[in-house]
């Protein structure tokens, strides 16, 4: 699997037209894989876990172990605005 990022300082790239078709909330990351798009954090982890971690290491097998991965997963937005919110 090869990768590359593209980050930017500003200036609206998020809002282009060619970045809108693949993400349609204007927000990164962002994640084409031979053709496979995929624009939602927790979407792009589970589909590399699965595709890539023949182990099942990040995502196992076991229904219990997944769900509490997935959790985990669903958790984390909650408690990121939460944090920046104690924060601000």
């Amino acid at each position: 699997m090869s990768w590359s990022t593209s980050t930017s300082g500003g200036g609206g790239v998020h809002q282009a037209p060619e970045f809108v078709k693949i993400s349609p909330f204007w927000q990164v990351p962002v994640l084409d894989d031979s053709g496979t798009t995929l624009f939602d954090s927790n979407a792009i982890l589970v589909y590399l876990a699965t595709k890539y971690d023949a182990c099942r290491r990040w995502l196992p097998l076991d229904p219990k172990e997944q769900a509490d991965v997935q959790a985990w997963l669903s958790m984390a937005p909650a408690k990121s605005r939460l944090a920046l919110q104690l924060h601000a």
